[in-house]
């Protein structure tokens, strides 16, 4: 909810002279020169159309993404140049077999050691905002940069992946070329995460970039759009929804509302994130970064390779895998291809631990709040039982009145269990996040519970396929 007020000044929509003034008034300064950056890389993001080869499209990104974080963090900056600076060091020292691991090591401790002890949680939690925000964005691009260069000197490039193979650098970028692609789109602020190798085709203009590019136009307004649509949706929702468990007005609720209250607290929070990830999607589309190519059938242009977020399919999904299939694709995307696959033997596929060191390098990744290990260890939970509840719709029949109704059952509960699950995430503290869910009675541990017992004595219908296996 520190965000909101924000957004009421910087969004018309709904909101009078007078209410901006106060809300301007209630601002942490560097909120207000986080998001004003923010706003101001997509005009200078379509700037780098201009530029006139790589070496210049490269210098342009390096630049302008830099001078916008010393806007953004000031003196804070300096906590992203540790990372980019040794880590181009270890591209040039370490071995190459072992480079990626490395620095997925030594990385991952710096970002850990600056969640725990730079004072960034206690500036957050007054509605201020520091770079370990843009530290963890860094940190992603660095570690996929070193294991696509890895990934470049196998010998035997068989055992690769095909996502691997995609994806790998023959050679060690340019310092320049190093520099534009930490930097580049602004994207250092807020994602999306990118490969090296996706930066350096759009820089050189090969690949799909290889021909002009058509007008981003009206993708471009679009995302604008939506960024303002979302941002105006959370001021409106977090001015009047802000989590206070110790507020007369929470005690006097009674279960239902309770309920009900979480989880319009839940869709207020996840807008906030919808309001910054478009914003980045937008540079994406203003630089030509997000460009995808032309349909060669429809001849419809793609333009989201920046999308980080689907927002209407994360809001009406009818399962937890439809919110974790849409919501933070980036970071999902690199998740599983540099630490879910690369525990897996090769030819293999990963084993079933690798499942939980994925979600714990996630739950390291966000921060080391006792919030995140609830949350992140309830959604296992959460998304268990939501699997089990589709699993029981295939005893209907497809389009009948029973599967239709059990699609609208399972999507109410996934939202309301979801916004449940999430109140660590905003709250943070162990003591607090109990509370909120004892307050609630625990009813999304209880279904949860129950559900995938159920599952047990009541099992999906197996597949045609299935069938035949057993056969």
């Amino acid at each position: 909810a520190q965000s909101a007020p924000l957004c009421a000044a910087l969004l018309p929509g709904g909101v009078g002279a007078r209410s901006r003034r106060r809300a301007m008034a209630d601002l942490h300064p560097s909120l207000i020169k986080y998001v004003v950056t923010m706003v101001a890389s997509v005009p200078v993001s379509y700037g780098q159309r201009a530029m006139p080869n790589a070496t210049a499209r490269h210098m342009y990104a390096f630049l302008a993404g830099a001078i916008m974080c010393g806007v953004a963090y000031g003196a804070g900056s300096y906590m992203l140049v540790l990372p980019i600076a040794w880590t181009y060091a270890l591209l040039r020292v370490v071995p190459r077999a072992h480079v990626g691991i490395v620095s997925m090591m030594l990385n991952m401790s710096y970002l850990v050691y600056c969640h725990t002890f730079t004072g960034s949680a206690e500036l957050w939690r007054e509605g201020g905002i520091d770079a370990t925000g843009s530290l963890m964005v860094i940190t992603l691009k660095l570690i996929a940069c070193c294991y696509t260069y890895q990934d470049g000197g196998a010998k035997d490039r068989s055992v690769l992946l095909e996502s691997q193979r995609e994806r790998l650098q023959e050679e060690v970028p340019s310092l320049l070329e190093y520099l534009g692609f930490c930097f580049c789109n602004g994207a250092v602020l807020s994602g999306p995460q990118i490969e090296m190798r996706k930066y350096l085709d759009f820089s050189r203009r090969k690949g799909m970039w290889a021909n002009p590019m058509p007008s981003c136009l009206m993708a471009l307004a679009k995302c604008c759009m939506g960024f303002v649509a979302c941002g105006a949706f959370h001021a409106a929702m977090a001015a009047k929804f802000s989590l206070d468990i110790e507020s007369e007005l929470h005690a006097s609720l009674s279960w239902w509302q309770r309920v009900g209250f979480y989880y319009l607290v839940g869709v207020a929070m996840r807008f906030k994130f919808y309001f910054v990830w478009l914003i980045a999607e937008a540079a994406c589309i203003a630089s030509g970064l997000g460009f995808e190519g032309v349909d060669a059938k429809t001849g419809k242009v793609g333009w989201g390779g920046g999308r980080n977020v689907i927002v209407r399919n994360i809001e009406f999904a009818e399962s937890a895998r439809e919110v974790v299939m849409y919501w933070n694709l980036n970071t999902a995307d690199w998740l599983r291809h540099y630490v879910y696959e690369r525990l897996a033997a090769p030819g293999k596929k990963p084993p079933t631990w690798a499942t939980y060191v994925t979600n714990l390098v996630s739950g390291l990744w966000h921060g080391t709040h006792s919030g995140y290990a609830l949350f992140f260890a309830s959604a296992a939970f959460y998304t268990q039982a939501s699997k089990v509840r589709f699993g029981w719709l295939k005893w209907t029949a497809p389009g009948s009145l029973a599967n239709r109704v059990g699609r609208l059952l399972s999507g109410i509960l996934a939202q309301a269990e979801l916004n449940y699950c999430s109140m660590p995430f905003i709250l943070l503290t162990w003591e607090k996040s109990l509370r909120v869910w004892s307050d609630a009675a625990w009813f999304g541990h209880i279904l949860w519970t129950v559900t995938v017992l159920l599952g047990f004595v009541i099992p999906a219908p197996k597949s045609k396929r299935s069938a035949k296996k057993t056969q």
